[in-house]
């Protein structure tokens, strides 16, 4: 009978008490799904008998990713009160997201370790965080589901994923073979090596089973220039910045150059990503004291 040397390789990890692909590729190394693929290629040569079972499992987010990092909320609103014992309300946009506050104070409110007067956060006690212990755990899995129900109602910290899982286990004839094994060459990909060593004329090469689960592709991704324009919006804001929700797309040339100090002899004045418009009449959109006092600046400098 033809077997990779993959095949041989998983066949040699199995007997006849079940074990798990994830245990399988765990113990050899390997990815999950090419381990998937080769149980699938011995099941159909009656090696192996394959079980299918549907588990539940809980994993972070991307957010909780980083809130197991950096802490949660409420975590680092204790460490924050830790060292500095109280806090004005409107001084911690400089430490946490806009969505954040409100999250963390709520918690160590529920849990009797601050009080607020007149806008000031005071620490009342140092209190556990299991929740933060949680997030961990998940992290390291093996977490059931009634343990995360508070964790459930924070939005977008923990997901409930359904999952397939497969058991394997030699058949008899699996098992005969496997006594009998030794190495045998397959051509698993037609490479350079292939072609100049003529190696076809001396293995066979591997089948291919099209309905056996594999790795699923993951198309679309956000652009990395996304990615770093919401970092910078989370800086900013975070720094006390607000974020103008609406405004004007065309505003004078004072505003975008002159009040910035770009010299007027600069060439991103005429650079192609900003469309100039040259209009009949004055516009006035500044203070007339503001252009007196960047007009002398210009002149003293440029």
């Amino acid at each position: 009978m033809e077997l990779s040397g993959l095949e041989i390789k998983v066949l040699k990890c199995l007997d006849t008490t079940e074990k798990s692909v994830d245990d399988i590729a765990n113990k050899l190394g390997l990815e999950y799904f090419q381990v998937l693929r080769t149980v699938g290629f011995l099941k159909l040569k009656g090696l192996v008998d394959i079980r299918e079972e549907e588990v539940t499992r809980i994993k972070l987010t991307e957010l909780g990713k980083k809130y197991l990092e950096i802490g949660l909320p409420e975590k680092r609103l204790l460490e924050l009160l830790d060292q500095k014992k109280e806090i004005n309300v409107r001084d911690l946009q400089q430490y946490f997201d806009k969505s954040e506050i409100q999250t963390a104070i709520g918690v160590l409110k529920k849990k009797g370790a601050i009080k607020i007067e007149n806008g000031v956060i005071k620490l009342l006690k140092k209190v556990p965080l299991p929740e933060q212990e949680l997030l961990e755990k998940i992290a390291r899995g093996g977490v059931e589901l009634g343990e995360v129900k508070d964790l459930l109602k924070r939005k977008k910290i923990i997901e409930i994923v359904k999952q397939k899982r497969f058991f394997v286990k030699l058949t008899e004839k699996g098992l005969e073979i496997k006594k009998q094994l030794r190495d045998e060459n397959v051509i698993v990909k037609y490479d350079k090596r292939v072609f100049n060593e003529r190696l076809w004329e001396k293995y066979p090469f591997k089948e291919y089973e099209i309905n056996i689960p594999v790795n699923p592709a993951r198309a679309g991704k956000k652009h990395p220039y996304l990615r770093f324009l919401d970092d910078i919006r989370r800086e900013l804001i975070s720094m006390g910045f607000q974020e103008m929700e609406d405004y004007s797309m065309i505003i004078s040339h004072f505003w975008n150059f002159e009040a910035l100090f770009v010299p007027q002899d600069h060439p991103s004045g005429e650079m192609s990503f900003t469309d100039i418009f040259v209009l009949e009449g004055e516009l006035k959109d500044f203070d007339e004291k503001l252009y007196e006092g960047v007009k002398r600046q210009h002149i003293r400098v440029f």
